[in-house]
């Protein structure tokens, strides 16, 4: 946990402890928003802060929202959404 301007922000693998889940899940939901967010969509989870060295950083109250999008989902609803990125990876890369 890092103190900046009095507001908490965790790490991603301290993001994952709180939600339960793995850090690579984290990391997952990101990429997704990204691409989500490139694509004009609502991302999955908040956009983190960033650090100068890269390191991404989510606020106490981003680690709610979070929480709360890991807790709306049911299994297999990001399933598919996997697999079109998969799809995807492989169309443009020729895999």
């Amino acid at each position: 946990m890092k103190l900046i301007n009095g507001v908490r922000y965790y790490t991603k693998k301290e993001v994952a402890e709180l939600v339960g889940v793995s850090p690579q899940t984290i990391q997952l939901y990101h990429k997704w928003s990204e691409q989500r967010e490139k694509q004009g969509l609502e991302r999955f989870i908040p956009k983190p802060y960033r650090l100068v060295n890269g390191y991404k950083l989510w606020s106490e109250r981003d680690v709610e929202k979070i929480k709360a999008f890991r807790a709306g989902l049911e299994r297999g609803d990001l399933a598919e959404y996997s697999k079109q990125q998969w799809y995807h990876k492989k169309r443009v890369h020729g895999e």
